[in-house]
């Protein structure tokens, strides 16, 4: 009897030990086989290739986390020189990740990543005269930065795949912004004329004087509005000037940001000023208050064109009510056009007891059909030529999103456009 009982005492501790072994076996077997997934997926960030890391994951074609990847890797919809710098950064991204920190519980595992690529932040902020100087500045830096993430994968018939890529916003930041070209080259003047001369220059301009006629109103304009200007920049830390020619008659405009009553507040305005050249006067053309603001949930805008329109786009409001309105001008500015604008509304299934957003789209103020709306909001977008300035950051799936790869000029503070205009001159 203690023979047999020593027998089964032996049997159970051998089962054990195979059971042990087997769970090591296992675990080695399942690193192994993540590592492998973890290995195509950094090949194929390399090589920015979205389709092969779709084939690593179990998200579908239409998953709003490949949809943003998507975006992220694709540089077809991107002007040439921003494709140059922005190729340049993503050439540099490189990937890391320890075999033995794989982590895995089950059918579920984690591995930790490190992700280095060029710091080009700073570059980024600091102001160019071209987009040659950017991509230098970027090639020469011997500087990097880190971005750690986490890659979550799961166990599905057999086969690890990735559930969730975190932290690769952050990697790709760099495709949400654009570096800071100047507007106005300081060095070199669009055209020298004499001003007592009054023969139309070949620019499209209908006076010779007109270009310097323009650049000291915009001149005197910053000095009236210095306050305002500076209230801006100290309330919302970006610029609050741009000089763009926007109608490409060789004169640019003065875009402005300004507070109210040149004071420190939550709010400001954007001005659009053009030079009237039979007026012989600078002119207000485009004023809408109130589009930027310190509040959480909106005030961001964009400033665009297609070959004919001015556009302007910007979002306000809060969670349970938020708007995006676009207006419509003519290019010379010589005219409005229309408005078109969508409301998502926060609202509760009493059924389900949950929320969900519905939706209301206008045109001029009239109620629509999305399908009416979404045809010429996406006119506009495909046939959109150049991003002037914009803070508004359409993510992937707004109508807008093709418009956060177009370069633009950006804001200036109020020193460096007083600057490049009296330089300019």
């Amino acid at each position: 009897m203690q023979y047999k009982c020593k027998r089964i005492i032996a049997a159970v501790l051998c089962i054990a030990m195979v059971a042990g072994f087997a769970g090591c076996d296992n675990s080695k077997k399942s690193k192994e086989q993540i590592s492998a997934v973890m290995d195509s997926y950094i090949e194929a960030l390399k090589d920015l290739d979205a389709d092969a890391i779709l084939e690593l994951t179990n998200w579908e074609d239409d998953d709003k986390n490949f949809l943003q990847l998507k975006e992220q890797l694709d540089y077809a919809t991107i002007g040439q020189n921003l494709y140059d710098y922005e190729a340049y950064i993503a050439s540099t991204i490189d990937a890391e990740y320890d075999p033995d920190a794989i982590e895995v519980d089950g059918k579920k595992a984690t591995a930790v990543v490190d992700y280095e690529l060029v710091a080009w932040e700073k570059i980024y902020n600091e102001e160019h005269d071209n987009y040659d100087e950017v991509l230098e500045e970027l090639k020469s830096n011997r500087k990097t930065v880190n971005v750690e993430g986490k890659v979550s994968l799961e166990l599905e018939d057999g086969k690890w795949v990735i559930t969730k890529l975190s932290k690769l916003d952050d990697v790709f930041e760099y495709t949400y912004n654009s570096p800071l070209i100047w507007a106005i080259d300081p060095t070199e003047p669009t055209y020298d004329t004499d001003p007592t001369d009054t023969e139309p220059e070949p620019s499209g301009t209908a006076f010779a004087d007109s270009y310097d006629r323009a650049i000291e109103g915009y001149i005197d304009l910053l000095y009236m509005n210095e306050d305002a200007l500076r209230a801006t920049e100290d309330t919302f830390g970006d610029g609050s000037c741009c000089i763009f020619d926007i109608d490409g008659n060789g004169i640019p405009e003065l875009l402005t940001v300004t507070t109210e009553n040149g004071e420190f507040c939550d709010y400001g305005t954007l001005n659009i000023y053009s030079y009237n050249e039979y007026a012989g006067e600078v002119q207000l053309t485009v004023q809408i208050p109130d589009i930027i603001y310190t509040a959480a949930g909106g005030g961001c805008f964009m400033v665009w064109t297609t070959a004919d329109e001015l556009i302007i786009t910007y979002e306000h409001g809060e969670e349970s009510l938020y708007s995006v309105e676009t207006s419509v001008y003519m290019l010379d500015l010589s005219s409005y056009l229309w408005a078109f604008k969508r409301d998502s509304s926060l609202e509760y299934d009493s059924d389900a007891d949950d929320y969900y957003y519905s939706y209301t789209y206008y045109w001029d103020e009239e109620e629509v059909g999305v399908e009416y709306y979404a045809s010429m909001i996406n006119y506009y977008v495909e046939s959109a030529t150049l991003v002037i300035v914009a803070n508004y950051e359409p993510v992937a799936g707004d109508y807008e999103y093709p418009l956060s790869f177009f370069d633009q000029a950006g804001f200036m503070i109020f020193d460096d456009a007083l600057s490049v205009l009296e330089r300019d001159i």
